[in-house]
């Protein structure tokens, strides 16, 4: 008797789990707990404008802001994708965009907008390495350009011509983030739950 009563214990323990499995997989929260981004709507909508993988903008801002809109560095970027003045008044301009002074780089539209054009430049100037694209973004083409002539295509070697500790951990916190925010998205596909 005492047998089939922890026999049936185990099995409603089990039960419980299992729902319990099943109702993180479906909540929000589980999954915002997991890759949490904000801004999803802009991250879509440039994302098809501009063909770059909203999560690869998401781990940017991740890293850059903590999706903090009114972020400022000690250089002096700004907002979301922390975006240096100068840099943004040459994106929009070059977008015809209208961009009046730093305070519309707290916009997370025009900050998510300008970031997500800039980003496609620099894989575009770096023929797709996302290393060397990151690079740029964090410490200027000028240094991105000087480091890659010491990369010789070993891709075991990118990140360790980085000259700047900051630019290389940078680089490194992007890759990571993406890769794990890519692997919530396959896993939220693979029991169809809608995502990017």
């Amino acid at each position: 008797m005492k047998k089939k009563r922890n026999k049936k214990i185990i099995i409603l323990s089990a039960v419980l789990v299992v729902l319990t499995v099943i109702l993180f997989l479906v909540s929000d929260w589980f999954w915002t707990a997991l890759s949490p981004i904000t801004h999803n709507v802009l991250l879509e909508k440039y994302s098809k404008e501009y063909k770059l993988d909203p999560l690869l903008v998401a781990a940017i801002i991740k890293s850059e802001s903590t999706f903090n809109p009114i972020a400022v560095s000690e250089k002096g970027a700004v907002g979301l994708m922390q975006l240096m003045p100068d840099t943004a008044e040459e994106m929009a301009h070059e977008l015809n965009v209208d961009f009046v002074n730093i305070e519309d780089l707290y916009n997370p539209e025009i900050n998510i907008h300008l970031g997500y054009y800039y980003m496609v430049k620099l894989l575009k100037r770096y023929n797709g390495n996302m290393v060397f694209a990151l690079a740029a973004y964090n410490a200027g083409t000028k240094n991105a350009d000087e480091w890659i002539k010491n990369y010789r295509g070993d891709p075991d070697r990118a990140i360790a011509v980085i000259g700047f500790p900051e630019t290389r951990k940078f680089v490194k916190e992007v890759q990571s983030t993406y890769e794990i925010m890519k692997f919530a998205r396959k896993l939220k596909r693979a029991i169809q739950l809608k995502d990017f």
